[in-house]
């Protein structure tokens, strides 16, 4: 497994690759100064290649619309470059309150890993080939 980790005080993203996607967990609080550093994260996963990326909400604390209109932007990125796509937010304040923005299904909300991995992978148009970047490769750049 790769790990590699991004931090401002108020949000922390930290991406694991394993079993063939990548996971993101962001914890703090999601809003229109803190998502730059998400979307950088994310949108370096959907250029170099990655053939899966959920995103791990479940340790946000706050999240306002801005942050997640960036989020939802890569959400986009990635289906129109064939990358599954998922979000992990279980039931509670946070997810009725995204819910309430309408956003849920351009993220693809579930409430396990093991759901948002299946609904990843079944929605990916990326095949594993030869030249794909390995978890480790996409770490080092």
């Amino acid at each position: 497994m790769v790990d590699s980790t991004s931090t401002t005080p108020e949000l922390s993203v930290r991406a694991d690759c394993g079993d063939g996607a990548w996971i993101v967990h962001v914890s703090g609080v999601l809003d229109a100064g803190t998502a730059p550093l998400l979307a950088g994260r994310l949108a370096s996963l959907v250029r170099l290649g990655a053939l899966d990326v959920i995103v791990d909400l479940c340790g946000l604390e706050a999240a306002e619309p801005a942050g997640l209109a960036v989020l939802t932007g890569v959400a986009r990125r990635a289906e129109w470059s064939g990358i599954g796509f998922a979000t992990i937010a279980p039931a509670g304040d946070l997810r009725d309150e995204i819910d309430g923005w309408g956003v849920q299904a351009r993220l693809q909300m579930h409430g396990t890993e093991a759901e948002a991995r299946a609904h990843a992978a079944a929605t990916s148009r990326r095949r594993p080939r030869a030249t794909a970047l390995t978890g480790r490769e996409l770490a080092r750049r």
